[in-house]
């Protein structure tokens, strides 16, 4: 399976807010500072996306993130930014 079949176990809300700080190009640290979580925390979600997403990058998991439309179903997600594409 890749990242762009369908997702054998869903991102739980969390892991899909973490998808969405990442999406924005934030660092572990960053993304913990947002959330008020540990940076080991929002590392182990890292992980649990790639592993669910079946990727291998943080890359992938944003590419992913968008083609699923991932970023609309986030509540509490940062919105893009002006200049992000509106087909991703």
């Amino acid at each position: 399976m890749n990242g762009r079949t369908m997702l054998n176990h869903p991102l739980s809300p969390r892991e899909t807010q973490v998808c969405g700080w990442l999406a924005q190009g934030l660092t572990n640290r960053e993304i913990a500072e947002h959330l008020f979580l540990a940076e080991n925390t929002v590392k182990t979600h890292v992980g649990r996306i790639m592993a669910k997403l079946d990727v291998s990058s943080r890359a992938q998991v944003v590419t992913v993130f968008y083609e699923r439309a991932l970023a609309d179903r986030c509540a509490n997600c940062p919105r893009a930014k002006a200049d992000t594409p509106k087909e991703w």
